[in-house]
């Protein structure tokens, strides 16, 4: 550990990040080590507030403790959640099997990405991959867009279309949304599953595909099914190995650690330095219940990242939704004060004003 006076609010770190916090050696290396997004800071600078010295902390002290739990990258994907990790064993184990699977989840929960990784997991991953929005399909257009249609089958249809299914040949074709389908291209799709042959609108010849479905809902199709809007047959064809998506609420393991990939990411496209999470914006991170789970958490950090101006992302650069969301955390009315005492840790308590001078200067 190397203890310089001189420096005050000086950072050693080449990329510009901080840790800039109030707080002894010991309690700062136990509490970096709860947060994922501060594994991999190359060096961080450390704030004793008796001493009013800058602490250079290596990096090994980190990447380095023990029993931390390294992030699972899976086609896009990661997670140290069990029950994520869960969720990539089925995907390998179906994936590798030419049956179908309904995957399920509330919006951005990841159904897309798991499609592709059923896929690409898959024997057909050198062929065709078409994803389909139901929800998106013109409701006159939508046995059109999915089996095609033959020149003159109605008004416009000046040439033949290839639809869907047969695009897909050979490959996967991926149903998002399927409860939105009407019942009468519920029973075409049934019966594309059942027999692997379609019949393009307006046309009489019967057409062999050969397509492996994968589909996707957010909505409960079992209720839909005893409301009549949804077939039951259909649903247990879908339904061979049933997937469901945990929100991002039931992984809270794997929030700050997504929040810092999202975070690299969209400072090296948007060309801005790397910032992290103060520990009082994390906090909020973690209390937010995500109703728009991944999708929203990765918005969330994109805004946050062009908002902040320094090294670290406060409470105050977070979107108004999360900071509102975060129940029981609001927001300091104490800032800049700090213990007296050297020997209390005061990690999640930042110094933004000296935090915003300190960054101004990396």
């Amino acid at each position: 550990m190397q203890v310089s006076p001189k420096r005050g609010r000086q950072s050693l770190n080449r990329r510009g990040r901080s840790f800039w916090a109030s707080a002894s050696y010991r309690a700062v290396v136990q509490e970096a080590q709860r947060f994922p997004m501060f594994h991999r800071v190359p060096a961080m600078t450390v704030a004793v507030a008796s001493q009013h010295v800058d602490v250079v902390l290596p990096a090994r002290e980190f990447v380095d403790a023990p029993g931390r739990q390294q992030p699972e990258a899976f086609h896009g994907m990661y997670a140290t959640s069990p029950v994520m990790r869960r969720c990539f064993s089925t995907v390998r184990r179906a994936g590798s099997n030419d049956i179908t699977v309904l995957v399920t989840g509330e919006s951005g929960t990841g159904k897309e990405l798991v499609a592709r990784a059923l896929h690409e997991e898959s024997a057909r991953a050198k062929k065709p991959f078409i994803a389909i929005n139901c929800s998106a399909l013109p409701e006159q257009l939508v046995e059109s867009e999915l089996f095609g249609h033959v020149r003159g089958a109605f008004t416009g249809a000046v040439k033949d279309h290839t639809g869907y299914f047969e695009a897909a040949h050979g490959g996967t074709l991926f149903l998002d949304e399927i409860g939105d389908l009407s019942q009468a291209a519920q029973a075409k799709v049934l019966r594309a599953l059942e027999s692997g042959e379609i019949s393009p609108v307006g046309g009489t010849r019967r057409i062999h595909v050969n397509v492996r479905v994968i589909a996707a809902t957010n909505r409960p199709l079992e209720q839909m099914v005893a409301q009549q809007r949804f077939r039951e047959d259909l649903m247990y064809r879908l339904k061979v190995v049933p997937l469901e998506l945990p929100a991002l609420r039931e992984r809270v393991e794997d929030i700050a650690m997504l929040a810092d990939l999202f975070l690299g990411r969209f400072s090296a496209r948007h060309r801005l330095a790397p910032r992290t999470l103060s520990p009082e914006a994390l906090a909020m991170v973690l209390a937010h219940r995500w109703p728009g789970n991944v999708r929203e958490l990765r918005n969330a950090m994109e805004h946050a990242l062009v908002m902040a101006d320094g090294a670290f992302i406060t409470p105050y650069d977070l979107p108004d939704g999360v900071r509102a969301g975060a129940r029981g955390h609001s927001e300091p009315d104490n800032v800049g004060r700090t213990s007296s005492s050297a020997g209390r840790a005061t990690v999640g308590r930042v110094m933004y004003p000296e935090r915003r001078k300190m960054a101004a200067a990396v």
